[in-house]
């Protein structure tokens, strides 16, 4: 009961704050969406609507605001635009409607926001304050999961908020591995003591939260995150020890099982669950073959047609998001989404070239660079996962999308002032 009243007095306060910014819609949206914090109220129904209205009232800002960015076309929002075309067409001519209608409804949404994100996040500030809602919105999970596995000494493993694209162990490492860079800028980027010190401490815990986890691509991601955060970082031995102190502190903690489980990752192919897997994913393919322009509809490993092809009445899913949506969406689906991951990502190279040494900009080159750290681990994490549409991976590739659009306004500013000054 005492979380039930704590949630509707936060969530009222935040509701009363949109009457004076209507951007703060939007980080409610984004905070009530990821954290589901409804879900550990005493009666979630009481705040079951409260996503719906931070959703309408998002719609209005966007329709009234008119400090929002120019719907100038780009590389990125065409290819994201005709992803989203194909992922309704997929859902219009879906093998079964009905079936697809949950996920889709899901992945709409999830566009949705990204698309207002796009619009609105227009300014240091507001990247900054979205970076904070994402950071204690899944940041939670990580401290109270970090903490219970300390606790428990890392028995069993643990999982995520139900009824969120981070609800299985699996996916929580992963979205946690992908918090981890943007904790770093936070961390880099915050003048308060006290700010550093939260991140540090939601970063720290998150990451033995991922090894709680049990999950094996948890791991592959946590291994590619502490490389990439090395190879980044100007104090390489520094941040070496500190990972070696981070994650020797946590593994004593770890269970026999533990270990075990991790041993199979060296001898995958003897794995009863990579095998299952790997026939899932043959399967993907066939569909996706068979239906190449429009797919099947989201989330196909539901319908009766992938347990005909596994010869299993079953439900097995696909466990890769890439053949989720190929399979799902279609060809020309996959393709955009790759193209925009692939843009996005040498954007970032591209910012960092931009603002190296750049006086007023090492902001934007450290966050270009935690950006695409944070979509390198989705890209690996996500190999053995079917979480296209969490919200993290398109977030970040928004977030890169706006972020080179300021830079490239400000450096022009910037050039034309020197100019002046010159011929003044």
């Amino acid at each position: 009961m005492i979380k039930t009243i704590a949630l509707l007095v936060i969530t009222g306060i935040a509701f009363a704050l949109y009457t004076q910014a209507g951007f703060v819609s939007l980080l409610i949206w984004v905070w009530l969406s990821i954290m589901m914090p409804q879900a550990e109220a005493y009666n979630p129904a009481i705040l079951s609507y409260s996503n719906l209205i931070a959703g309408v009232a998002t719609v209005i800002f966007l329709i009234t605001t008119k400090d929002k960015n120019p719907a100038t076309p780009n590389i990125f929002t065409i290819l994201f635009f005709i992803f989203t075309g194909f992922v309704i067409l997929s859902q219009i001519f879906s093998l079964d409607s009905d079936l697809s209608y949950s996920p889709f409804r899901v992945g709409i949404t999830v566009l949705f926001m990204t698309y207002a994100v796009l619009a609105l996040v227009n300014t240091k500030v507001k990247i900054q304050a979205l970076l904070w809602v994402f950071l204690i919105s899944i940041g939670y999970y990580g401290v109270t999961r970090g903490l219970y596995t300390i606790a428990n000494g890392g028995a069993g493993y643990i999982t995520g908020p139900g009824g969120t694209l981070i609800a299985d162990n699996n996916q929580l490492a992963v979205g946690l591995a992908m918090m981890v860079p943007l904790s770093y800028y936070l961390t880099r980027t915050s003048a308060d003591k006290r700010a550093r010190m939260l991140t540090m401490g939601i970063s720290s815990l998150s990451i033995v939260a991922i090894i709680g986890t049990h999950s094996r691509g948890g791991l592959i991601s946590l291994g590619v995150l502490v490389l990439g955060l090395i190879l980044r970082s100007k104090n390489k031995l520094l941040n070496l020890l500190i990972f070696i102190i981070a994650i020797g502190g946590a593994l004593p903690l770890m269970p026999d099982e533990w270990f075990q489980r991790m041993d199979t990752i060296s001898h995958a192919e003897e794995d009863s669950s990579f095998n299952g897997r790997v026939e899932a994913w043959n399967v993907a393919i066939k569909l996706s073959l068979e239906h190449p322009i429009l797919g099947v509809g989201a989330h196909n490993q539901y319908f009766p047609i992938y347990n005909a092809h596994l010869g299993t009445p079953i439900m097995r899913a696909t466990h890769n998001a890439y053949l989720e949506i190929l399979a799902g969406h279609g060809f020309l689906a996959f393709g955009a989404f790759l193209g925009m991951m692939a843009i996005t990502l040498l954007w970032c190279s591209r910012i960092k070239k931009l603002t190296k040494n750049k006086n007023g900009f090492l902001w934007a080159n450290d966050l270009a660079g935690m950006l695409q750290l944070s979509m390198l681990v989705y890209g690996v994490g996500v190999m053995a996962l079917s979480m296209e549409f969490w919200f993290g991976l398109w977030l970040n590739m928004a977030l890169v999308c706006n972020l080179r659009a300021i830079i490239l306004r400000e450096l022009k500013l910037t050039s034309t002032a020197k100019m002046q000054r010159a011929y003044a």
